[in-house]
């Protein structure tokens, strides 16, 4: 929590190499195993968030995959507030990446997906 704290601080202040520095390292820490799948999903949500706001769209793109994958896996608990509120999460980095590709219309409609 200390590190998303730093992240979500460092990025107000207009700062993504250390958001992206804290990113890192929180992606890092988390154990591995399915127990710890919702949280890694989470943390690589916000490390590619960190990844758009320095302009690096593909590694945003592998991120993405990536924690959807965790997301949407087997066994996924996709009705609690921690999954819906990664998902929510995920769809504004989807549209921020489309944004930047400039497919205007597309970023949008994943704005739309989170209502």
């Amino acid at each position: 929590m200390a590190l998303e704290n730093e992240i979500s601080c460092a990025l107000a202040r207009q700062e993504p190499k250390v958001a992206l520095m804290a990113a890192t390292e929180s992606v890092q820490v988390i154990e591995p195993g399915k127990l710890y799948d919702s949280m890694r999903a989470r943390s690589l949500i916000t490390h590619a968030k960190c990844l758009a706001a320095m302009g690096d769209v593909a590694e945003v793109e592998s991120r993405l995959a990536a924690s959807w994958d965790l997301l949407q896996g087997p066994g996924a608990c996709r009705n609690l507030p921690g999954p819906i509120f990664a998902l929510a999460n995920w769809w504004e980095v989807k549209s921020q990446v489309l944004e930047q590709r400039g497919e205007i219309e597309d970023a949008r409609e994943a704005l739309v997906l989170l209502c």
